[in-house]
């Protein structure tokens, strides 16, 4: 917090006699001025209900799993998106993505990838296994006609059991089936309610600069350019950077520095139902959904 001196006003009465000149005492500096580097950096989901009710956290590792058998063997344990409800503008179009590693490790070699899409032109499922070899990666096949590609009930996530074939010819198969369950958060009527948070991958080292003359330097991300801060409420503290400008709120509790901001692009508009529905929740239930980002630092060399 910024503390204000106050200067000391002396009076001086007495005749042709003027009152010397109190020095101006300068304002101490904000508790989060100078060099700070990165310990952790999180996502957190935020979501405002206009009625009271439970939707799955996706973010977390689901219990059991989507077994994978055949030419490759795994278990699917991690939801990278659901969509539901005319995405893409395909109207009844609904699909879920799954991944055998963390839902970050999208591109990494050796992590399979599920994919299971539901249209009016019916259900079909695919596999890339991310082996490194384009042509003997891909298995992809249909189901059974009338059969639901995904469904979601009580925090449990089920794809029915459907074999696959490989894309190359070659008869290679893979059977996949089973279902995740996830953990349910409850959502009060009118309460913002953090749904989940995730630990994002810090790059080191990373050194965020507040400067006394109100300079902004974070060399490792697209402000390298340098910019400017400035406080406004106690905490409140507004960066701009070339034409870009974002909010922080700050907070130095124990030798650590806590920054928080709201995406700027936070869940509006078209945002909130597709989000709704990929969360399972009523329909048009949600009144806001947030993002931020906190990061947390601590005094450089320290």
């Amino acid at each position: 917090m910024r503390l204000l001196a106050l200067p000391l006003l002396l009076l001086v009465s007495a005749c042709d006699v003027a009152a010397p000149e109190t020095p101006e005492v300068p304002d101490e500096p904000a508790a989060f001025v100078g060099a700070w580097d990165v310990a952790s950096v999180a996502s957190e989901t935020y979501i405002t209900s206009r009625v009271s009710q439970s939707v799955p956290d996706f973010s977390a590792v689901g219990a059991g799993g989507i077994e994978i058998a055949g030419a490759a063997d795994g278990r699917l344990r991690y939801v990278l998106y659901v969509h539901r409800g005319g995405a893409y503008g395909s109207i009844g179009y609904e699909a879920v993505a799954l991944s055998a590693d963390r839902a970050e490790a999208t591109e990494s070699v050796g992590t399979i990838l599920f994919n299971a899409e539901e249209s009016p032109n019916g259900s079909q499922a695919s596999v890339n296994l991310n082996t490194g070899d384009p042509q003997q990666d891909d298995f992809s096949g249909a189901f059974p006609a009338g059969t639901r590609a995904f469904s979601f009930g009580a925090g449990r996530l089920t794809v029915p059991d459907i074999t696959l074939r490989a894309g190359d010819g070659s008869g290679r198969e893979l059977r996949v089936g089973g279902a995740l369950t996830f953990p349910l958060v409850p959502l009060q009527a009118g309460v913002e309610t953090l749904l989940n948070r995730r630990e994002v991958p810090v790059e080191s080292p990373r050194t965020i600069t507040f400067g006394g003359d109100g300079t902004y330097l974070d060399p490792v991300t697209w402000t390298s350019l340098g910019g400017r801060w400035r406080e406004g409420a106690p905490g409140q503290l507004t960066v701009t950077v070339g034409s870009v400008t974002f909010g922080l709120t700050a907070e130095v509790v124990g030798g650590v520095l806590r920054l928080e901001q709201t995406h700027e692009h936070a869940c509006t508009g078209e945002c909130v139902p597709s989000t709704e529905a990929g969360l399972f929740a009523e329909p048009g239930s949600f009144e806001r959904v947030r993002g931020t980002t906190v990061t947390t630092l601590r005094r450089a060399g320290s």
